[in-house]
């Protein structure tokens, strides 16, 4: 059964913990079940700071850091992280008096986070529900995550988380030309200052007409040709002769 964590209410009395399983004097295993089944719970949207990492150069072995910084509802994160505290509460009453317990969530000057543990067999989905070959860093993704015991070393309780499913909300990227282009294709020109066009030519004359003014320029010349203009002496002569007729 998973727990989603919308609903989630975690009951300290149905956490159990299981007989110890001893690997040496200094190595031991407790397992844990709620309702005595494997606690498996879907978390809210966390965020993926950094990639996975390794514990040191000689181990196999991976985590991931997940961050509470939550992207949609802070209060279903901080719901969620109460939760996690009543399973660390639990453990403290259980055992505080004869091992040291460390507190599973960490915070920095950021936010609150958790290391997880992760195996190469989890399996990693993208939104669409399609496998993908690994988890993204600085992206929000949904997880599954499970605690399955309490590892005890020197004295110390480690709490077993880990992820066992993963749901990474990944950045859409096109690799090829998705655009509706209409199907005919508008060519647009510049505006262009175009001159108006030149005034129309003058209608032609009829050859009637021609004549008719050619011949009254001609008439017009030969009138011009015979006018008389008489000087001062002719005209005091002319007027002497008429006084002499009277």
């Amino acid at each position: 059964m998973i727990l989603n964590h919308k609903d989630l209410n975690i009951k300290t009395e149905l956490l159990s913990f299981k007989k110890k399983i001893k690997y040496s004097d200094n190595f031991i295993f407790i397992p844990i079940k709620y309702e005595n089944k494997e606690l498996l719970i879907q978390t809210p949207d966390l965020f993926i700071p950094f990639d996975i990492n390794k514990y040191s150069d000689k181990c196999t072995k991976q985590y991931l850091d997940l961050s509470f910084q939550s992207s949609i509802d802070n209060k279903q994160t901080e719901l969620f992280i109460n939760n996690l505290k009543n399973i660390h509460n639990k453990t403290i009453k259980n055992y505080e008096s004869k091992y040291e317990i460390s507190d599973f969530i960490k915070e920095n000057e950021f936010s609150k986070w958790m290391r997880f543990k992760i195996s190469e067999e989890s399996l990693v989905f993208n939104q669409n529900k399609e496998k993908i070959e690994k988890i993204i860093s600085k992206t929000y993704g949904v997880f599954i995550i499970g605690l399955s015991g309490l590892w005890i070393m020197d004295n110390k309780v480690w709490f077993n988380w880990e992820i066992i499913q993963s749901k990474i909300y990944v950045p859409i990227k096109l690799k090829e030309y998705y655009f509706f282009d209409d199907e005919k294709e508008i060519i647009i020109t510049p505006k262009r200052n175009i001159p108006p066009p030149p005034p129309p030519p003058p209608p032609p004359v009829k050859k009637s007409q021609n004549k008719i003014i050619i011949q009254k320029k001609n008439k017009k010349f030969k009138q011009e040709e015979n006018f008389f203009q008489p000087n001062i002496n002719e005209l005091l002569l002319a007027l002497k002769t008429l006084r002499a007729f009277k």
